[in-house]
């Protein structure tokens, strides 16, 4: 079998039509968007466990 190459730029897929704003990156890093779900699901994830694959 031969081995695909990998582009080295490029580690994640982009979506056609998307871009991505760099002045946007590690903006919001410290901002708690969502903290009470996390919180809930991270109470769930203790008592319950993850699922067995």
């Amino acid at each position: 079998m031969k081995n695909k190459k990998q582009s080295k730029t490029s580690k994640t897929k982009r979506l056609k039509g998307f871009t991505v704003d760099p002045a946007l990156d590690h903006k919001y890093d410290n901002h708690p968007f969502f903290k009470e779900k996390a919180e809930k699901a991270n109470a769930i994830l203790k008592v319950a466990g993850l699922p067995k694959l």
